[in-house]
């Protein structure tokens, strides 16, 4: 839109008229929010129904009036915020934080359900064509389980889809590494996961794949300070219906001779391909204490293992921590066997909420402060002695 012969003090006024199809017959429904940060003067929306659309509304930081006409109602929805505070980082959706409104034709969410449905009754319809496909790629199978693999196989090769994602789940990522007499380090990483870390697996396979896998782990080991190589190893991402699926790699890294002057440092993770225990599960790692954040319950374990090379052993190792509240259990263990050092680090979640706020949060916040703690955790080495 283009206003001429605007002028400093000038006020620009605009009205927009849309017209659209609704997407269900006789409902309407809409909404908005206002960015909490942004300057608002004056903000109205107006929307007018007829008397026998009867609206359902909620309002969060908005006034809502109703002006009744003779053969329709108004509802006018009105915002200022001429003076905004500083925006904050936050951890939920607008729709959860910021002044909103929302306007509904429908009862409850049964009506919406009833009138997806009906748009797409037709729709799932089986037609011949479709009967015809189900019927070639099932051929010769005559379990049902096996018939709904090999469908299941064909429209994952084949249909693009979104992810669902249902259920708690867990995974577990391992590290074996070896220090070599001159500072590189070799190594197998694996890792297996379960419910919504299963789907995220899949998906970073799918990206390796995409990107090429020598660029996708130069870049990653470049990111952490390393030159590296790996290649990887995988089930093509998007077949079999498996509960848990499966990514590794191996992995070699430029020498570090400072390893062996003393220096403490954190055993090697390899490919690290998805976070570590707590870091999806608490929520946020950057929001303040008090701020809510999305939490999930679940399980994640980590191991890591550092073969020592011949003529060195073991100068510092940390010792493990506990950290247990109602909400969470964490521990890490170090352990030094000969010339392997080895750490496990495991977490249980469980939440009774899918958001966390207030006393949650704050549990959760001082666990996520001392899990990074243990993170920071490093060895050193030392000449062995005969």
């Amino acid at each position: 839109m283009v206003f001429p012969n605007v002028a400093a003090g000038d006020t620009v006024v605009y009205t927009i008229k849309r017209t659209s199809k609704p997407f269900f017959p006789g409902q309407f429904f809409s909404g908005g929010f206002f960015q909490r940060e942004l300057a608002f003067e004056d903000a109205q929306i107006n929307v007018t129904l007829p008397k026998a659309m009867a609206a359902h509304v909620e309002v969060h930081g908005v006034e809502h009036r109703v002006t009744e006409g003779e053969q329709t109602t108004t509802h006018s929805f009105l915002y200022r915020n001429p003076r905004p505070p500083m925006a904050e980082a936050t951890g939920l959706s607008v729709w959860d934080t910021d002044p909103r409104f929302i306007i509904s034709t429908f009862a409850d969410y049964t009506a919406v359900a009833a009138a997806y449905r009906g748009l797409a009754n037709e729709k799932a319809a089986v037609t011949p064509r479709i009967q015809a496909l189900a019927d070639d790629i099932a051929a010769g199978a005559s379990d049902r389980r096996e018939q709904a693999h090999r469908i299941y196989d064909w429209v994952s090769e084949h249909i693009r889809y979104v992810a669902v994602y249902l259920g708690n789940g867990g995974y577990v990522p391992q590290t074996v590494a070896t220090l070599m007499a001159d500072g590189t380090v070799s190594g197998r990483s694996i890792t297996t996961a379960s419910g919504p870390f299963g789907i995220r697996l899949r998906q970073l396979a799918a990206s390796i794949e995409g990107r090429g896998p020598s660029q996708w782990a130069e870049t990653y080991f470049k990111n952490l300070g390393w030159r590296g190589k790996a290649s990887f190893q995988f089930d093509p991402p998007r077949r079999r219906p498996a509960p848990v699926y499966e990514l590794s790699a191996s992995f070699e890294l430029e020498a570090r001779p400072e390893f062996f002057e003393g220096k403490a440092f954190g055993p090697p993770e390899g490919i690290r391909m998805l976070v570590r225990p707590g870091e999806y599960l608490l929520g946020s790692w950057t929001l303040a204490k008090t701020a809510p954040t999305p939490c999930f319950s679940g399980h994640q374990v980590e191991e890591l293992s550092l073969t020592l090379p011949p003529g060195r052993d073991i100068e510092l190792l940390p010792r493990g921590k506990t950290i247990e509240n109602p909400y969470l259990r964490y521990d890490s263990n170090w352990q030094h066997d000969g010339q392997v050092v080895t750490v496990r680090r495991e977490i249980t979640v469980k939440l009774p909420v899918a958001v966390c706020r207030d006393e949650i949060r704050t549990e959760l916040a001082k666990a996520i402060a001392e899990i990074r703690g243990d993170y920071r955790a490093e060895i050193a080495l030392k000449p062995l002695v005969q």
